[in-house]
């Protein structure tokens, strides 16, 4: 659902998408199905500049002795003027760029390991943005350094990201 194009006040849009899998074994003729994420969102504009997204996940990864759960992704307000934006909430941290582009638009099937593993991801923070068109874009955020849906900072240190995109 998405609100008509000519409203003048704050907009909603609800969308979603699900990622399956297929497999085959050769080895005894076996086809197995799974549904490996299904994301859920709503994402708008409000007024002067604002606009905001909250997006949640059901992930696979049951199994004998995990279960599948369902996770807050994104939660943020975001605040534009021209070329500079601010953001807070939790979200994407500035880090890697196969991180930063939608799961979607990956061509692999799954992103590489070492962004999965050693790339901080999501979490709660401030972050602002700069783009000087067409060539660079500066990104820097703080975030309180414990990821994804962690309020509270058991160790009180912070995490300080920040990335230069450059595209001659």
């Amino acid at each position: 659902y998405q609100t008509p194009p000519s409203s003048t006040g704050p907009t909603l849009k609800v969308g979603g998408y699900l990622q399956a899998r297929e497999t085959w074994q050769e080895a005894g003729n076996v086809l197995t199905g799974t549904l490996n994420r299904a994301r859920a969102y709503v994402e708008g504009n409000l007024t002067a500049g604002f606009s905001y997204r909250i997006m949640a996940e059901y992930e696979a990864g049951g199994n004998a002795s995990t279960a599948a759960s369902v996770s807050l992704r994104d939660a943020y307000i975001r605040w534009t003027r021209n070329d500079f934006v601010v953001w807070a909430g939790q979200f994407k941290t500035p880090f890697s760029p196969e991180f930063i582009i939608s799961i979607t638009q990956v061509e692999t099937a799954d992103r590489a390991t070492v962004v999965d593993t050693l790339a901080p991801k999501r979490d709660i923070g401030v972050m602002a943005t700069y783009a000087f068109r067409p060539y660079v874009t500066l990104a820097a955020g703080f975030f309180n350094g414990e990821g994804q849906n962690r309020i509270i900072n058991v160790d009180s240190a912070n995490m300080v990201v920040a990335r230069a995109t450059v595209r001659p």
